[in-house]
């Protein structure tokens, strides 16, 4: 009884708010480095793609190494509130300083910056891994109830949504200036990434408080893995998603150098095109919600899949803008 009222009234208002606010800095992260690092790096920065392009490949490679590591020590964490809110704590402000850091342009040689950049790009996304992973895991451990695990997912996914959105309109603001905007930016978006999440950790903290502990005991890796292959379905399942993601990952990232090089739309025009973009997702999500519960997920993926390629194929055939268009 005393765990169903825990989620009743104002206290779920306020449970449901702060779980959005929980996914906010790191959506807000996630939309800015997917959309600008590369080209900052190689146009900000002066580093030439190449480098970029393994500057990027690092941070990946190291967030899927201190992923299962963060994980487990967060499983294994004991506090009074719980095992997951010291870490979004601990992981906040460091969040917000090696994101703004991360846009600054040190003096130096390429290998200087370079160097720099890698050792930034590790700080971040462990960061990173640190408010966005037990966060993750709180919306099963809050509540057993399906519906209201629904409720939070939900949440989670239009605060990180409307996160990104703000982000994004604070870096057109900024970068429509020019290249100088990006620090800026960076100093402007890693207060706010750092405030929401220490906002989230407040609301969040009596729930989590309360929350289900993780299991003490867990299967061996070995066994898990091996597990996990006999599953054909689910291995299928996996390579699909992984190759969705990855396709996500690389239209996001030479999106706006697709714009200004090969479109030739202006930077103080192209900076502001991705958010009509952001925006939809929040409505997109609705729709294909609705669309794969009245005529199954498979039929929606095919639908979905089906549009996307479409878009972009047609977006390969537009011809380029003439020179000179500017807003001003």
């Amino acid at each position: 009884m005393k765990s169903t009222l825990l989620y009743e009234g104002s206290n779920r208002t306020r449970l449901m708010i702060s779980y959005a606010m929980g996914d906010a800095g790191t959506g807000l992260a996630a939309i800015q480095l997917g959309t600008y690092l590369f080209l900052f790096f190689t146009c900000a920065a002066g580093i030439p793609a190449f480098i970029a392009g393994s500057l990027l490949m690092v941070s990946k490679l190291w967030d899927a190494i201190n992923d299962p590591l963060i994980g487990w020590l967060s499983d294994h964490t004991s506090s009074k509130w719980g095992p997951r809110l010291p870490w979004m704590v601990g992981g906040a402000v460091p969040l917000g300083l090696f994101l703004a850091a991360m846009w600054w342009v040190p003096p130096g040689s390429i290998e200087t910056k370079t160097t720099y950049y890698v050792f930034t790009a590790i700080f971040l996304m462990t960061a990173y891994t640190a408010v966005n992973l037990p966060f993750a895991a709180l919306s099963t451990e809050l509540t057993e109830n399906i519906a209201i695990r629904t409720r939070l997912n939900a949440a989670r996914f239009t605060g990180s949504i409307l996160a990104g959105t703000s982000g994004l309109i604070v870096a057109a603001g900024f970068l429509s200036k020019g290249v100088d905007g990006y620090t800026s930016m960076g100093r402007v978006t890693g207060i706010i990434a750092t405030f929401t999440t220490l906002i989230a950790c407040w609301g969040l903290a009596p729930f989590a408080k309360k929350a289900r502990k993780p299991a003490s005991q867990s299967e061996p890796f070995n066994q898990q893995l091996k597990r996990v292959l006999n599953n054909k379905l689910f291995t299928r399942i996996i390579a699909l998603y992984l190759l969705l993601w990855c396709g996500l990952q690389l239209m996001q990232t030479v999106a706006l150098i697709y714009l200004e090089q090969v479109m030739l739309v202006p930077i103080e025009i192209s900076k502001w095109i991705p958010i009509p973009f952001q925006i939809s997702t929040l409505f997109g999500l609705q729709f294909w919600s609705f669309y794969s519960n009245k005529y199954g997920r498979i039929t929606a993926l095919f639908k979905g899949g089906s549009i996307w390629i479409l878009a972009c194929l047609f977006v390969m055939i537009i011809p380029p803008l003439t020179k000179g268009i500017s807003l001003y």
